[in-house]
């Protein structure tokens, strides 16, 4: 059986240095970055593969017309 953890332990595992949490911060500023970039570069994607549907329908329609 383990022996119980001393509540001065519990603290120092519990507390960063200041270089921890501005690394953790930035780690988590940046994957939000990430994840809009990757969200723009779809949503761009879609509109412009809209886009190019839409005119492709208009030319079809011209040539039928």
């Amino acid at each position: 059986m383990t022996p119980p953890v001393d509540l001065s332990d519990q603290q120092e595992v519990l507390s960063a240095s200041p270089g921890e949490m501005v690394l953790f911060i930035a780690g988590g500023l940046l994957t939000l970055v990430v994840i809009a970039f990757v969200a723009w570069l779809m949503f761009n994607a879609i509109r412009e593969e809209r886009l190019a549907g839409s005119e492709e329908d208009a030319k079809e329609r011209s040539d039928r017309g």
